[in-house]
């Protein structure tokens, strides 16, 4: 009776950053962050997991087997991954946190104990709008609750000042909104057997992703029978 187990002992990934994508992703944080490049995350990891085994390495003990190809791997993308809506943990820019202060206090000093409060923490914040495959003009929103924050003077003196709620709109939507699949290849090397082992190398060198930057990874896996 024939199984194979297969498992990653070696994984990296590199430069997934061109500017134009890291000056969009200064404007998320947290959770917002998360659930926006989650779909291109899922769908990686989907293609990782295939097109590993093509063969099964003979019965010996010891023996010579060598596989050498390029591997192919195309992931689609649900059109519920476009979207996203959910509440979670946001910290906020100084950009943000000076538009949520506007009108609060017209006293410069309390309007930098403010927003010095605003950037110290995070906070549970709504958030909805595109994910990265999304539309482009869908941009996230932060829905920020009403918050209730106290500044201490120079002269020791103690004032309650209240945030009210406020949605900010971040400026980011949907980066690849023409990108319906996720498409991956990479060399991939195979070399057996040891007692029914074989081990397959998956390298992708160093390629440009139009709106994303440099991207490049290996890993290896083990077959066993």
């Amino acid at each position: 009776r024939k199984f194979v187990l297969g498992f990653v002992v070696l994984l990296f990934v590199s430069g997934l950053y061109a500017d134009t994508f890291e000056d969009t992703m200064d404007n998320l944080s947290g959770d917002a962050a998360k659930c926006y490049v989650s779909p291109i995350v899922s769908a990686f990891g989907t293609n990782m997991n295939g097109g590993w085994f093509h063969s099964v390495p003979k019965k010996s003990i010891f023996g010579l087997n060598i596989e050498l190809g390029i591997v192919t791997m195309l992931t689609p993308f649900p059109d519920d991954d476009k979207h996203f809506s959910t509440t979670g943990d946001f910290y906020l820019t100084r950009e943000q946190a000076e538009e949520l202060i506007e009108g609060v206090s017209d006293i410069p000093a309390v309007q930098n104990a403010l927003i010095d409060e605003l950037l110290s923490d995070k906070f549970t914040v709504g958030i909805s709008g595109a994910t990265i495959i999304g539309d482009e003009d869908d941009h996230v929103m932060i829905d920020f609750f009403e918050k209730e924050i106290e500044i201490l003077t120079a002269a020791g003196v103690s004032d309650v000042y209240t945030i009210p709620a406020h949605s900010i709109d971040t400026g980011v939507g949907g980066k690849l909104e023409d990108m319906s699949v996720l498409p991956l290849f990479a060399t991939q090397l195979g070399i057996g057997t040891v007692m029914g082992t074989k081990a397959y190398l998956r390298y992708l060198p160093t390629v440009e992703i139009e709106d994303l930057g440099d991207f490049s990874f290996g890993a290896l896996v083990c077959n066993i029978i």
